[in-house]
């Protein structure tokens, strides 16, 4: 019985520790650091951390080489931490789990926006949240803050970016960022939204600022 609830007790802990974190991360605001970034690279660095070991879904990386932006190289990490594992919580449990990561620069924009995905082949999501998937608190998932993808959202947006989330067929999410490649303000994230087209906007949920 003591030893249950000491390890009842510790695992309490832990999920306050890590809730208190999440909160950390999405209120403050630290100064931005911008700086020439080697984005083919920095995933390749993080992508090495999730390297399947027996029992975590295999991830396999699809990147367009050379991809250089003006960013905030710690940013950036942390929203893809936060992509990958939002994809790993989707498919806890299933046999044949299955990451995707592909980076490159958007067709159409003449190199100035590039896009990272992370493409699980879990169950999806449930269609009534997509279009409210990176608010605060909206989850399906019975573990975690809720607040993972509100942060990817910021990051995003701090940089004048954007990020959508769909269902692919036959089962499974992708979740996608774009950046602009040269360091943009605020007023630049309507130019960035526009780069969605007309088609893209009925099927993805896209987070936009309200400023």
């Amino acid at each position: 019985m003591l030893d249950r609830s000491t390890h009842t007790i510790v695992q309490q802990v832990e999920a306050m520790r890590d809730m208190v974190n999440a909160f950390s991360e999405y209120a403050r605001a630290p100064a931005m650091n911008i700086a020439r970034v080697d984005l083919s690279k920095l995933i390749r660095e993080v992508a090495w951390l999730y390297r399947a070991p027996e029992g975590q879904p295999a991830v396999e990386l699809k990147i367009e080489e050379g991809i250089e932006i003006e960013a905030d190289a710690v940013r950036v990490r942390q929203l893809l931490h936060n992509l990958i594992r939002n994809a790993q919580e989707a498919l806890e449990g299933q046999a044949d789990a299955h990451i995707e990561i592909a980076a490159g620069h958007v067709p159409g924009t003449g190199n100035g926006m590039t896009e990272i995905s992370v493409t699980d082949n879990g169950p999806g999501i449930i269609t009534d949240l997509l279009p409210r998937l990176f608010e605060p608190y909206v989850t399906n998932k019975t573990k975690g803050t809720g607040l993972g993808l509100a942060i990817v959202r910021k990051l995003v947006e701090e940089h004048g970016g954007t990020v959508a989330a769909e269902n692919v067929p036959p089962h499974g999410a992708r979740l996608a960022v774009r950046l602009p490649v040269r360091a943009r303000g605020a007023e630049a994230q309507a130019e960035g939204r526009s780069l969605w087209s007309d088609d893209e906007a009925e099927t993805r949920a896209t987070a936009r600022s309200e400023a």
